[in-house]
C-alpha cells in the first residue's frame, strides 16, 4: 500500500494557455521613430503670415504639377479665400530633371516644403510627420489644420461655412478631428492587397478606428501633440492608420464625422451647399476642359454659391460640369 502523497497518487496536468498579443504600437518611454530627415525647400514663415484660419496641407508627389496649379487656381484660391493658406508637402525623386523643376516652381509660388526622404508610397508616414513638424513650428497660429492628397476637390466654401458655425455656436473642441471614420477593422493579409501587412510589420488582427486618409481637418492643437508623440510610437508605413489611429488615440483625440463629409463620384462635381465638403474625381484631372471650367466657377463664385451670372454652382453643375 502506497503513502498518501506518493508520486502514484499525483495527476499531471498540463495546462495550456491562450496566447496573448501584446500591442507594440503604444507610445515607449524613449525616441524609437525619429525623423532624421532635412528640409530641400522650406518656405518657413512665408506662408502663414498675418491671420490664419485654416492652412490646408496636400500631399502631393514631385511630377504632379499640373494638380498643384489647379489647386492654386481652384478650391485654394488665395485671392478667393483670403483666410486660407495653401502648401504642399513632397519628398524627394532620383530624377534630376523633376527635382529642377520642383525647386523653379517653389521659387515662384514659395509653397512647397520638401525633404530628402524618397517620395513613395512606403514613406507616406513620413510625408505626414513632415507635415505636422512644419505646421507646429512655422503655421501654429491656423485655427484648423486641412489635409488632403492632391487628386481631391475641398469644396471651401461648405468646409468654411461648417467651421464657422461651429465656432460661432461654441462647438469647437480641442483635440479633435473631423474625418471619414472608419471603425476597427481586420488587417490586410492578402499579399495581393496594397495594404497587406505580415505579421511581423502588425501582429494585432485588427485595426483601431481610423480616419480616412484622403482627407480631415485637425484642430490647430493637435499638429505638435501627434508629431511629439509619433517620436515615440514605433514606425508603422500606412499613415492614416498610424497618424490618426494609433498615434491620435493615444492622446485621446476626439472623432468627429460631419454628415455628407465626402463626395465619392465620378460623374459630377457637386460644388453647393448641399453636398459633400471632400470629393474624391481622378477623371477631373484628366480633362482640361474641365479644370478651366472649375477654375472660373471659383473665381466668379462667393460664398453663398452664386455667380456673377446669378447661378448657383449647383445648376452650373446639373447643366453639363463636364460636357
Amino acid at each position: 500500500m502506497q503513502s498518501a502523497g506518493s508520486e502514484e497518487d499525483i495527476d499531471t496536468i498540463n495546462l495550456t494557455y491562450p496566447t496573448i498579443t501584446i500591442n507594440p504600437y503604444v507610445p515607449q518611454d524613449h525616441i524609437v521613430n525619429p525623423q532624421n530627415f532635412s528640409y530641400i525647400l522650406n518656405p518657413n514663415w512665408t506662408v502663414c503670415q498675418h491671420n490664419v484660419y485654416i492652412i490646408v496641407c496636400v500631399h502631393s508627389t514631385p511630377a504632379y504639377y499640373q494638380r498643384r496649379l489647379l489647386i492654386r487656381e481652384t478650391w485654394a484660391a488665395r485671392n478667393v479665400f483670403p483666410e486660407i493658406r495653401l502648401v504642399f508637402m513632397l519628398g524627394q525623386t532620383i530624377d534630376n530633371k523633376i527635382m529642377q523643376a520642383v525647386k523653379f516652381e517653389n521659387d515662384l509660388y514659395q509653397d512647397i516644403v520638401q525633404e530628402d526622404f524618397l517620395d513613395s508610397y512606403r514613406n507616406l508616414t513620413h510625408k505626414a510627420m513632415m507635415a505636422l513638424k512644419w505646421i507646429s513650428t512655422y503655421c501654429s497660429q491656423a485655427s484648423y489644420i486641412s489635409k488632403t492628397d492632391d487628386d481631391m476637390i475641398v469644396n471651401t466654401f461648405t468646409l468654411l461655412k461648417h467651421l464657422k458655425f461651429r465656432d460661432s455656436h461654441r462647438m469647437k473642441q480641442n483635440n479633435s478631428i473631423f474625418c471619414r471614420v472608419y471603425k476597427p477593422m481586420n488587417v490586410f493579409r492578402d499579399k495581393n492587397i496594397k495594404w497587406y501587412l505580415s505579421e511581423k510589420e502588425y501582429p494585432l488582427e485588427k485595426f483601431s478606428s481610423f480616419c480616412s486618409g484622403s482627407a480631415f481637418i485637425l484642430t490647430n492643437d493637435l499638429a505638435k501633440t501627434i508629431y511629439n508623440l509619433s517620436l515615440y510610437v514605433p514606425f508603422l508605413w500606412i499613415d492614416d492608420v498610424y497618424i490618426t489611429g494609433l498615434v491620435a488615440q493615444a492622446v485621446n483625440v476626439t472623432f468627429n464625422q460631419p454628415k455628407s463629409l465626402y463626395t465619392m463620384n465620378d460623374e459630377t462635381i457637386g460644388l453647393t451647399k448641399h453636398t459633400g465638403i471632400i470629393i474624391k474625381n481622378p477623371n477631373l484631372f484628366k480633362r482640361r476642359r474641365s479644370l478651366n471650367k472649375l477654375a472660373v466657377i471659383i473665381s466668379s463664385a462667393s460664398l453663398d454659391n452664386s455667380t456673377s451670372d446669378g447661378e448657383t454652382l449647383e445648376q452650373v453643375v446639373n447643366f453639363g460640369f463636364f460636357s
